[in-house]
C-alpha cells in the first residue's frame, strides 16, 4: 500500500494527539459517545504507542512522494484510521 508522504506525516501527528483527545472525552469536555470496545481499543493504541511503530515501519523512497506500507503496517494504519475523526487540531 502506498500513501502520500504529507498525508502520512499529518496522520501520525494526529494519532500522537489521540491520548489528549481521549482524556478530553473522559472528562466530558468533548462530547463523543464511545462503546466499551472502542474505549479499550483506543487505550490499547496509545498504551502500545502504535503510531510510533507505524512511523518506524514505513519504507520511503528518496525521490518519491509516496510511502510504502507493509501488510502489517497497513493493518495498523486502518486500525488507527477509525479514530482519526475524533481529533481536532
Amino acid at each position: 500500500m502506498h500513501i502520500d508522504k504529507l498525508y502520512f506525516s499529518t496522520f501520525i501527528y494526529k494519532m500522537s494527539c489521540l491520548e489528549f483527545t481521549y482524556s478530553l472525552i473522559q472528562s466530558n469536555e468533548k462530547k463523543v459517545e464511545l462503546s466499551e470496545e472502542e474505549q479499550a481499543e483506543i487505550e490499547w493504541i496509545f498504551n502500545s504507542a502504535l503510531h510510533r511503530k507505524l512511523y518506524a515501519s514505513r519504507k520511503k523512497s528518496l525521490f518519491s512522494s509516496k510511502i510504502k506500507l507493509s501488510k502489517e503496517s497497513y493493518s495498523m494504519y486502518l486500525r488507527m484510521k477509525k479514530y482519526e475523526h475524533m481529533i481536532d487540531l
